[in-house]
């Protein structure tokens, strides 16, 4: 029996693919986030992380941030479509900014056996900044906030203690440019 599949061998159409951080201003309204989902899924192009919040009350404004993987030229068409919406006021990417400041915040909740994996995740909590929102017995809640990159950081070394069960909410990042 051969190993081969019987479907053709997928292009590498994301050879050249980055991330992504779009920020984009809309009205408030029902649907619209369907439908700025659905410019993504029609191209193939995944979600990574999510986030919609009221910016302006009066204006009945939302800003949608949404983190992608994909390459410049469909990303752009992606924008150049999003601009063509009603609903939308503006649509950038904070990735081809000059400037521009990106944060997400976590909770991270880690159960331990014994006092030496406290006091190991206790060191990093202390090393990264962390804030302890609880600690009863045998668990520990910490709030990290900052860039993505900081918050894997935390995580890959929180990997590196045996023996305690990491649960973790994240946010995904928000950002503005400058």
């Amino acid at each position: 029996m051969s190993d081969a599949s019987v479907y053709p061998e997928p292009n590498n159409t994301f050879k050249h693919s980055k991330r992504n951080v779009l920020s984009i201003i809309v009205d408030n309204e029902p649907g619209i986030l369907a439908r700025i989902v659905g410019l993504f899924s029609g191209r193939g192009y995944n979600i990574e992380a999510l986030n919609v919040t009221v910016v302006d009350i009066k204006e009945n404004l939302s800003r949608i941030t949404l983190e992608t993987i994909g390459e410049q030229k469909v990303i752009d068409q992606i924008i150049a479509h999003l601009e063509k919406l009603v609903p939308v006021h503006s649509a950038i990417n904070l990735a081809d900014l000059h400037e521009s400041y990106e944060a997400e915040i976590s909770l991270i909740k880690i159960n331990y056996e014994n006092e030496d994996q406290n006091l190991k995740t206790l060191a990093l909590a202390d090393i990264y900044r962390t804030r302890t929102v609880t600690k009863k017995e045998g668990i520990v809640i910490y709030e990290i906030s900052g860039t993505s990159e900081r918050v894997n950081k935390f995580l890959d070394d929180l990997n590196g203690i045996n023996g305690i069960k990491v649960e973790i909410v994240r946010s995904g990042p928000i950002g503005l440019g400058i």
